[in-house]
């Protein structure tokens, strides 16, 4: 009988708890496609990348289907593009079931955006476009090294004839690191790397000079650094991993003002262990990033959830109510929040299920902008321009 009546209460909580996931104010995007399946939108729904079973990438494109490539079994595809809209990465994970590793190398393709031809490009993890899409980065986890590839004229036969360089990291401690990388132009490079004792710090490279210099580096063992570039304005993010017994950490240095890292802002000190994942490009005067809002007496549960950070004031805006948030998303200057097989917008048209002309407004449009203004969020667009750092002083790493 106490076992039936734990069974039960343990029913009806899951019930609750469901209940109010389902009760949830922010709006989901609503496409023709399912939720899980979206790969990419455009901000204006003119392009879908979706995966149709089993295996293949699909462009859904003005009432024409077209498959853009095809993986093994079991492969999942990931679609990226950077505020400037030129390129677009597309990255396929073969076999995600069957070979769960940490270091795993995924196969990495160039194409136009909104295209449908696809270049090979490499193997590795974490792709990303730098300066007008006209260069490419991404880490092979395995050889600990951040590869720089310029696109113009990418061609296999070609390759040997392109600009391209490499930065061998020092990190060999944590399996599960992911190295940050701005280009501030072909010759200064920041990025994020671990030294032997698995201290994470942020370093700028400058290639002219061969020199290395430490801008941040964290207190101690186990926190990682995020960065953010918004035109000038540089945010820098430390946050512990969850069994460490560090604080979180979030400051801003404007680049057009200073380059002295030791005159960086502090905008925000938590003493949990946030999950960070900050998002600087989609909001003028808003960072985003996952919170850890957990009760600090009962760790036994624990809650995040996505706020704002008023860079002027300081004060935290809670965006979310979904109790379980775990990133934040900008794709093409639509903010979302994956969760649960769905994504929850937080900036940006949720309705792309129509059959109107892709230059006509969108339904509901005023309704989600209306939603967005109680969230505290208003429908600006920001870009990310690229400015050139030099430092003042050089710290010892």
């Amino acid at each position: 009988m106490r076992l039936k009546n734990n069974f039960s209460f343990f029913i009806i909580t899951t019930m609750l708890s469901t209940s109010l996931m389902a009760a949830s104010q922010i709006p989901i995007l609503i496409t023709k496609q399912p939720s899980n399946k979206i790969c990419f939108v455009s901000k204006d729904g003119k392009y879908t990348y979706y995966q149709k079973r089993p295996t293949t990438l699909v462009l859904a494109h003005m009432y024409s289907l077209n498959d853009v490539l095809t993986g093994p079994p079991e492969a999942v595809f990931n679609v990226y593009a950077s505020s400037d809209r030129k390129k677009m990465v597309v990255e396929m994970v073969p076999y995600q079931y069957h070979n769960v590793n940490s270091m795993s190398l995924n196969y990495l393709y160039l194409m136009d955006f909104g295209g449908r031809s696809v270049t090979p490009l490499g193997n590795g993890i974490s792709p990303k476009l730098h300066l007008d899409d006209t260069w490419i980065s991404y880490y092979n986890s395995y050889k600990k090294v951040i590869y720089f590839q310029e696109i113009k004229n990418l061609d296999i036969k070609k390759q040997n004839q392109q600009q391209k360089f490499k930065i061998e990291l020092k990190n060999f401690l944590n399996p599960y690191f992911v190295p940050q990388v701005i280009m501030f132009s072909e010759d200064l490079i920041l990025f994020s790397d671990n030294n032997l004792e698995g201290v994470s710090a942020l370093l700028l490279l400058n290639r002219n000079k061969q020199k290395l210099i430490t801008l941040v580096k964290a207190r101690r063992a186990g926190v990682k650094i995020e960065i953010c570039l918004n035109k000038t304005k540089l945010f820098v993010g430390q946050f512990p991993y969850p069994d460490i017994n560090a604080q979180s950490e979030i400051g801003m240095i404007d680049l057009n003002v200073t380059k002295d890292f030791t005159k960086m802002e502090t905008l925000y000190r938590s003493d949990l262990a946030d999950i960070g994942n900050i998002e600087c490009q989609s909001e003028q005067g808003l960072l985003f990033f996952v919170q850890n809002q957990s009760d600090k007496s009962d760790v036994s549960v624990t809650r995040s959830e996505l706020v704002a950070l008023e860079l002027k004031s300081k004060k935290i805006i809670t965006i979310t109510d979904l109790s379980y948030v775990s990133q934040v998303i900008n794709m093409d200057s639509r903010l979302m929040v994956p969760f649960r097989g769905d994504f929850y917008v937080i900036k940006g048209d949720t309705n792309l299920n129509t059959d109107k002309l892709i230059n006509t407004k969108i339904k509901g449009r005023n309704n989600n902008k209306s939603k967005n203004a109680k969230l505290g969020i208003s429908s600006l667009e920001q870009t990310s321009d690229v400015v050139e750092v030099q430092s003042e002083g050089e710290v010892t790493r």
